[in-house]
C-alpha cells in the first residue's frame, strides 16, 4: 500500500513530490528508502508492482529527461513515450501476466509543467490542477491537499498530506519523504 502525493507552482516552475516508506510483497512489510525516482527535472513516484522503479532506470537511461529548453508540450511528449514504452518493456522482461500482459503499476509524474497520471495499460492523464495523488491514501492526501491549497508552503502541505494518508490508510507507513525539482534557467 502506498501515498504518492504531488503539487507544483506553475508560475515559478517548481514541483514537489512525497511518498510514504512502508512497501509490502508475498505478505511481508517493509520500509524503502523512498519510492520517488528523480529523472532530470521530473519527480516520478510509483505503486503497485515495484518493476515500475525497474522500468523508469531502464528508460531513463536511454530516453533524455526533461530540463533545460523544454515546455509543457515537450514534456507531455516524453511522459506519452514513458507511458508508452511500458508494456511491452514489462512483456520482454517477462513481468506482465501472461494471459493478458497486464502489470499492476501506476505512476504519478511531477514537472515544473504539469502532473501526469500513469495506467498500467500505458494510459496517461495529465491534471488540470496543481496537486495530485495515487495509491492506498490518496483520499486522505487529496482532503489535506485540498483544504491547504489556498496556501503557498507546498513542501509543508505534502508533509502534511503523507502524514495523514499513513495516520488514516491501511498499509501507508513509514518515514515521510519529500522531493523538489525547478525548471533550470
Amino acid at each position: 500500500m502506498t501515498i504518492i502525493a504531488a503539487v507544483i507552482d506553475r508560475e515559478n516552475h517548481r514541483a514537489w513530490m512525497g511518498c510514504d516508506t512502508r512497501s509490502t510483497s508475498d505478505g511481508q512489510v517493509f520500509d524503502v528508502s523512498t519510492k520517488i525516482t528523480r529523472v532530470g527535472c521530473a519527480l516520478i513516484g510509483t505503486c503497485g508492482n515495484p518493476a515500475g522503479a525497474r522500468y523508469l532506470r531502464w528508460m531513463a537511461r536511454g530516453e533524455p529527461a526533461p530540463g533545460k529548453g523544454d515546455d509543457h508540450a515537450s514534456v507531455a511528449e516524453w511522459v506519452d513515450r514513458l507511458a508508452s514504452r511500458w508494456p511491452a518493456w514489462a512483456r520482454e522482461q517477462h513481468l506482465a501476466d501472461k494471459d493478458d500482459g497486464h502489470v499492476p503499476w501506476w505512476a504519478l509524474v511531477a514537472t515544473p509543467w504539469g502532473i501526469w497520471h500513469l495506467g498500467a495499460w500505458g494510459e496517461v492523464s495529465e491534471h488540470a490542477g496543481t496537486y495530485a495523488a495515487i495509491g492506498a491514501g490518496q483520499l486522505a492526501a487529496l482532503g489535506v491537499l485540498w483544504y491547504l491549497s489556498s496556501t503557498s508552503d507546498q513542501a509543508e502541505h505534502l508533509r502534511v498530506a503523507i502524514s495523514a494518508a499513513i495516520a488514516h490508510a491501511d498499509g501507508c507507513g513509514g518515514r515521510v519523504v519529500i522531493e523538489m525539482v525547478e525548471a533550470p534557467e
